[in-house]
């Protein structure tokens, strides 16, 4: 089991679309990111410097637009993360969450711009802001995520039934 796991885990995966294309990626996440909290007025969020509730989100959805355009391409510097042929899904898990906790920190830094001085210096305001960021942000990163793993599992299926010789191969490994 924990060898299957671990297959899994390091094989070739495909990288989402968010990670694969950082500038239009940001750009879903930023009209993802505006339209829910512009529809469901998460978390007690309010205007801020005498501007409207619409324009106070879409400014901290441009900044969060902006912070995962700079982490994916920061990101892609890293060695690890460098090689696309070798990818896999422990990379793509990995650099997601690196991406949602800097976007967490990003959040907690713009609110000190953003709405009025209040104390902000505390670890209950760093962590509601990493808290709410991973939970709005997760949605499209899992959904790309699982768009591409889906192309894969198709990609492979196909392939396994244009060549037969391949599935026996299968079969007798798992053995």
């Amino acid at each position: 089991m924990n060898k299957l796991f671990h297959t899994w885990l390091t094989n070739e995966f495909p990288q989402n679309y968010i990670l694969r294309k950082p500038l239009t990626g940001s750009l879903i996440i930023a009209l993802f990111f505006f339209i829910f909290v512009v529809l469901y007025k998460p978390l007690s969020t309010h205007e801020s410097m005498g501007l409207s509730y619409t324009a106070t989100m879409a400014i901290y959805c441009l900044i969060a637009a902006a912070a995962v355009f700079g982490f994916v391409k920061l990101i892609k510097q890293i060695g690890l993360f460098s090689e696309k042929s070798k990818w896999t899904f422990l990379k793509e898990v990995t650099s997601i969450l690196l991406i949602l906790l800097g976007l967490g920190l990003v959040i907690y830094l713009a609110a000190f711009l953003l709405e009025p001085p209040a104390e902000r210096w505390n670890l209950a305001t760093f962590l509601d802001s990493l808290t709410h960021a991973f939970l709005i942000g997760i949605i499209p990163f899992t959904f790309f995520t699982a768009i591409a793993y889906h192309h894969r599992s198709e990609e492979h299926t196909s392939e396994l039934q244009s060549r037969p010789h391949l599935v026996c191969r299968l079969l007798l490994e798992k053995k």
